[in-house]
């Protein structure tokens, strides 16, 4: 499935990979905390956590505290922290992090079961990848063998991968369809997922060559920050999860992927993929994280041809490994 996550990435952004870097970690908590109790500070309130999921480069500590300028009415038990290290004076043997800018407003983010609606515009996975306008569908070509004097593909039936995406009014996906070839294949292989919503939570089927793998999906919305997706086999086996972040303007920043594999039913290596947009709103760099080795994906060799009247790049070359591919997109609008 992390070919499926690579594949719908390559839709809009274009690439070339960096060798395995080595890089101080930024000092910032992500993570899913229970709220224990408010401590005392002078000027300043100082909430504690206990963390139940920490997503961040650094395994921090079990318990945390976390310093802001007022103190933040909880009325809810877990929380996603978003938070830095704090620089000033710490007691022995405590961590503590502060907000930014000191609002919990902006580090302290509840997590209320039920209550974030999965169709609210902010939220939608347009907006997630920059995308413009109130797109329909997005059907994209990817040929490796083209005249690259006049950009067009030799053959236009022989493309390395033909993906078929359609939104609903929200910007969010209504189905999916990849054909792709892998490396060791010489024919293509099919995914197809369409999805179900209701308000708080999607479902989705996915049906990998038409017949030979079939699992359902859900997903949902825990905070403004952050979403998780489920996948569960023929048997309701859950074998997969996917916990997406995005930042304050609802681009996506993180997600990792938490699945079983085959040969152990409780062994999970998360796969980790952090995006970086500059300030245009193009995908600046992807840094994935597995297993400990750490790899940089510096995305400045795509070159955008032609766009179409909302701003959407309809015909690109990208450079990977010193390969050129042209890809072509066609934007369909309500």
């Amino acid at each position: 499935m992390k070919i499926i996550i690579t594949i719908f990435s390559l839709l809009f952004f274009s690439f070339s990979y960096g060798q395995s870097v080595s890089k101080t970690k930024p000092a910032t908590l992500n993570a899913i905390a229970k709220f224990i109790s408010h401590e005392n500070g002078e000027m300043i309130s100082i909430s504690k956590f206990s963390i139940i999921k920490d997503f961040s480069n650094n395994a921090f500590a079990d318990t945390v505290f976390v310093y802001d300028s007022k103190e933040i009415p909880l009325d809810f038990d877990t929380v996603l922290l978003t938070v830095n290290k704090y620089g000033g004076e710490r007691s022995e043997g405590n961590i503590y992090f502060s907000s930014p800018d000191y609002d919990a407003n902006y580090g302290i983010h509840p997590i209320r079961n039920n209550q974030i609606s999965i169709g609210e515009n902010e939220n939608s996975e347009i907006n997630e990848w920059a995308l413009k306008g109130q797109i329909r569908k997005i059907a994209v070509l990817e040929y490796e063998q083209f005249d690259q004097t006049k950009n067009k593909p030799k053959n236009p039936k022989n493309y390395k991968s033909n993906t078929t995406v359609n939104y609903n009014r929200t910007g969010n996906l209504d189905s999916l369809k990849i054909l792709y070839k892998t490396k060791t294949s010489s024919t293509f292989m099919e995914t197809n997922i369409s999805y179900n919503y209701t308000n708080v939570e999607r479902t989705g089927i996915v049906i990998e060559n038409k017949k030979d793998t079939i699992s359902i999906t859900h997903k949902k919305w825990l905070t403004n920050q952050l979403y998780t997706e489920e996948y569960f086999d023929s048997k309701n086996n859950l074998f997969k999860t996917i916990w997406t972040f995005v930042d304050s303007n609802h681009k996506i920043t993180h997600q990792r992927t938490e699945e079983k594999y085959t040969n152990s039913a409780t062994e999970i290596r998360p796969f980790d993929i952090y995006y970086t947009f500059n300030e245009d709103n193009y995908l600046e760099k992807i840094t994935t994280k597995f297993q400990g080795i750490e790899n940089e994906t510096i995305v400045d060799k795509n070159i955008d041809l032609l766009f179409d009247h909302n701003g959407n790049p309809t015909k690109s070359i990208k450079v990977e490994n010193n390969i050129k591919y042209l890809i072509i997109r066609k934007y369909e609008y309500y």
